[in-house]
């Protein structure tokens, strides 16, 4: 697909990535699933904790790994959690103190 789509996406300045098990996503470079990280940290948040269940090569989190990857700065503010489905944010976000049982 990204072959087939190269020169419309060059031309329009667009960024391939799988959507998911059955899609693509085409976004304008830079307002990728960076855009909020970096609006965020922009607007003073001091850190950012991003969970995503497509952080790997070609998936469509990958953007904020290579924003993390890329920092200029160290440390990184932006910290990259994988997760499998929302069942499993949800219990990432309790194990790590962010929600609490009431």
């Amino acid at each position: 697909l990204r072959k087939a789509v190269a020169p419309i996406a060059a031309a329009k300045d667009l960024v391939v990535t799988y959507g998911g098990q059955t899609s693509f996503d085409f976004v304008i470079r830079g307002r990728d699933k960076t855009y909020p990280v970096r609006t965020l940290l922009a607007s003073g948040v001091g850190e950012v904790f991003y969970f995503g269940d497509a952080l790997f090569e070609g998936g469509n989190d990958a953007a904020v790994l290579d924003l993390i990857r890329d920092w200029s700065a160290t440390p990184c503010p932006v910290k990259a959690v994988a997760v499998a489905n929302c069942e499993q944010t949800l219990e990432r976000l309790r194990t790590m103190g962010f929600l609490t049982e009431r």
